[in-house]
C-alpha cells in the first residue's frame, strides 16, 4: 500500500490526482474480488469439516437475515457520501463538518434501531423461522450479536464515506483484503478451540475491528477531519437535505432488488425447481462477470461526482465517454468468454449432470453487454443529484419481467427467461439512462449509440467469429479440453482485440504516456497506441 498516507492537501492532494486514485481504487476492488472468491472457497470446507449441516444453514441464514437488516440504511450513506463531495473542498466554512455531524447523528440511530431490533426480533423470528429445538437458543444468540456488530456498523459508518467522498476507496479495498485473511485465521482458532457455530462469529468480528480500525486510522492520517473551528452544527436543514435523496436513493436500491432477485421467483413458480437449480448453477458464470465488470464505475463514481461539483464538463465528457466505451467493450471480452467456457464449465462442475445450453450463454453474454452500459448510464444520473423518474423505473422493469415471466416462461424455458430479462433490461433503465445522459451531456443521440458503440462492436464481431470457430472446432471434444481451449483462446484473442479495438484512441494514447516506461513499449506495440497524441494528464 505505497499511497495509503501519502497525502498534500485535504482536498486535491497533488501527490495522488485522481487517475492515480482510480487506478489504486480499481485494482484493489478487483482484489477483494479474488480475496472474496478465495475465502469462500476455503471457508466453506472448514465449516463443513467442524458443523453439522444444520449448524452451517444456520450461519447461512443469519447472513441472509444481516442483509435485510441493512435496508435499516434507508438510502442514507449513499446520500451523504455523495452530498459530502459537494463541500468537501471547502472544510473549513462548517459545511463539510457539519454534515459529517448530521450523517453521525443519523448513522446512530440507525444503529440504535438495530441494536434494539437483536434481543427483540431474536425470538419472534426464532418461532417463525420453526428452528429446531437444539439450534433456537444458538440462533437467537447469533442473531442478538449479529445485530452488535451490524449497529455498531452504522456507528462507524461516516468514516467509510468520508474515505469514499475523497476517492481513497483502495484504503478500505485494502482493509477488507487483509479482513478476509484474519477473518479465516481466527475462525480456525475458534474451531480448533471447540466454539462450534460461533467460530464463524468470532472470524467476522475480528474482520469488523479491522475494517473500521483501518478506516479511522485513515481518515486521521489523511487529515480528512475538518480542522479546529470548522466542524460546523449539525441542523434539520442538513437533515432534510440528505433524507430527501436518500428518499429517492432508497427506492433505486428496493428496485435494484427487485430487478435482480426476480429472476429465480420466476423460475422456481413457473418452471419448477429443478430448473431453479439449474439457474443457480449455469449463471455463477455470469454473476462473477456482473461483479467485475460492475466495479469500474463503482471506482470512478467519486471522480464524476467530483467533476460535477467543480464544473468540469468537458473533462467529466471525456473520461464518462472514455469510461463507458472501456466498460463495454471489457464487458464484450468477458461475455465471449461466457460463450466459449461456461457451458464446460457447468459440465465438469456437475460432473456431467447438468448441461448448459451455448444459447442462453450467448444471450447472457448479451445481458453482460446491456448491463455494463446500463451501470454507466443509469447509475450515473444519482450522482447528478436529480433522480427523477429513475427512482420508479427499476421498479418497473421488475414488474414488468415478473409477470411476463410468468406468462411466457412455461413456453420457452430458461432461454426465454434470460431473453425476457435482457428485454426488460433494453427497454427500461438503459433506455431512460441513455436519455438522461444525452440530455445531460448534450451529445447527440446518433453520436451516443453510434460513435461511442463502435469499439465495443469492433470487439463483439472479432471475437464473436472467434467463438464460432473454437465451438465448431472443438465441439465433440471432452468438456475438459473444451474448457481449457476456450480460456487459452478466449484470453488470448480477447486480450489482444480489447486493446487494439475497444478503447478509444485518446484513452490509449494517455494509458501509454503515464505508464512506467518498461511496459508503455510493450503496450504501444499490443494496442497500437500513439505517446505524441497523448493528453489530459492532468485529470
Amino acid at each position: 500500500m505505497p499511497l495509503l498516507w501519502r497525502v498534500s492537501d485535504p482536498g486535491i492532494p497533488a501527490a495522488a490526482p485522481r487517475l492515480r486514485r482510480f487506478v489504486h481504487a480499481l485494482g484493489s476492488a478487483y482484489g477483494v474480488l479474488g480475496a472474496t472468491t478465495l475465502f469462500i472457497l476455503a471457508s466453506v470446507p472448514l465449516a463443513l469439516r467442524h458443523l453439522s449441516r444444520e449448524e452451517f444453514g444456520l450461519w447461512a441464514l443469519m447472513t441472509q437475515i444481516g442483509g435485510y437488516l441493512m435496508l435499516v440504511d434507508l438510502g442514507m450513506s449513499s446520500a451523504v457520501a455523495r452530498l459530502l463531495i459537494d463541500c468537501k473542498d471547502r472544510p473549513q466554512d462548517g459545511e463539510y463538518g457539519g454534515l459529517i455531524r448530521t450523517s453521525w447523528l443519523v448513522c446512530l440511530a440507525q444503529a440504535g434501531i438495530v441494536l434494539a431490533a437483536g434481543p427483540l426480533l431474536a425470538p419472534l423470528a426464532a418461532a417463525a423461522l420453526d428452528i429446531k429445538p437444539g439450534l433456537r437458543d444458538d440462533f437467537i444468540v447469533l442473531m442478538e450479536w449479529q445485530c452488535v456488530l451490524i449497529g455498531a456498523g452504522f456507528a462507524l459508518k461516516p468514516l467509510q464515506l468520508i474515505l469514499h467522498a475523497h476517492q481513497r476507496m483502495d484504503v478500505t479495498n485494502y482493509a477488507q483484503i487483509a479482513g478476509w485473511a484474519v477473518n479465516y485465521a481466527v475462525t480456525w482458532w475458534a474451531f480448533a478451540a471447540g466454539w462450534g457455530v460461533f467460530s464463524l462469529l468470532w472470524g467476522s468480528a475480528a474482520a469488523w475491528v479491522l475494517n473500521h480500525l483501518t478506516a479511522g486510522v485513515a481518515v486521521r492520517r489523511l487529515r480528512l477531519f475538518p480542522q479546529a473551528g470548522g466542524w460546523g452544527r449539525p441542523g434539520w436543514g442538513r437533515f432534510r437535505e440528505v433524507f430527501a435523496f436518500a428518499k429517492d436513493v432508497f427506492l433505486i436500491v428496493l428496485g435494484t432488488q427487485l430487478v435482480d432477485a426476480s429472476q429465480l421467483l420466476v423460475i422456481t413458480r413457473a418452471l419448477g425447481l429443478e430448473a431453479a437449480a439449474f439457474w443457480a448453477v449455469g449463471t455463477k458464470g455470469y454473476q462473477f462477470l456482473l461483479q467485475v465488470q460492475g466495479r469500474l464505475f463503482a471506482m470512478s463514481a467519486p471522480a464524476f461526482a467530483e467533476m460535477i461539483v467543480r464544473g468540469e464538463r468537458e473533462r467529466l465528457l471525456r473520461r464518462f465517454r472514455g469510461l463507458s466505451i472501456a466498460a463495454v467493450s471489457f464487458a464484450a471480452f468477458g461475455g465471449a468468454g461466457l460463450i466459449l467456457c461456461n457451458n464446460a464449465f457447468v459440465s465438469l462442475w456437475t460432473d456431467g449432470r447438468m448441461m448448459w445450453p451455448v444459447m442462453n450463454d450467448v444471450l447472457l453474454a448479451l445481458c453482460v453487454v446491456a448491463h455494463a452500459l446500463k451501470n454507466f448510464h443509469a447509475s450515473f444520473i444519482p450522482l447528478t443529484k436529480q433522480v427523477g423518474a429513475l427512482k420508479w423505473v427499476y421498479s418497473a422493469e421488475g414488474l414488468a419481467f415478473i409477470v411476463l415471466g410468468l406468462m411466457l416462461a412455461p413456453h420457452g424455458g430458461l432461454t426465454l427467461v434470460i431473453a425476457l430479462s435482457l428485454a426488460c433490461t433494453l427497454a427500461f433503465t438503459l433506455a431512460y439512462g441513455v436519455w438522461r445522459s444525452r440530455q445531460y451531456f448534450g451529445v447527440p443521440t446518433g453520436e451516443m449509440l453510434g460513435g461511442w458503440l463502435k469499439p465495443p462492436a469492433r470487439v463483439c464481431v472479432c471475437l464473436g467469429t472467434v467463438a464460432v470457430l473454437v465451438l465448431g472446432a472443438g465441439w465433440s471434444q471432452p468438456p475438459l479440453t473444451q474448457l481449457l481451449t476456450g480460456l487459452v483462446v478466449g484470453t488470448g484473442a480477447g486480450g489482444w482485440c480489447f486493446a487494439r479495438f475497444g478503447l478509444p484512441a485518446d484513452l490509449k494514447d494517455e494509458l501509454a504516456a503515464r505508464l512506467p516506461a518498461q511496459l508503455a513499449g510493450p503496450f504501444r506495440r499490443f494496442s497500437g497506441a500513439n505517446v505524441s497524441t497523448a493528453s489530459g494528464r492532468g485529470a
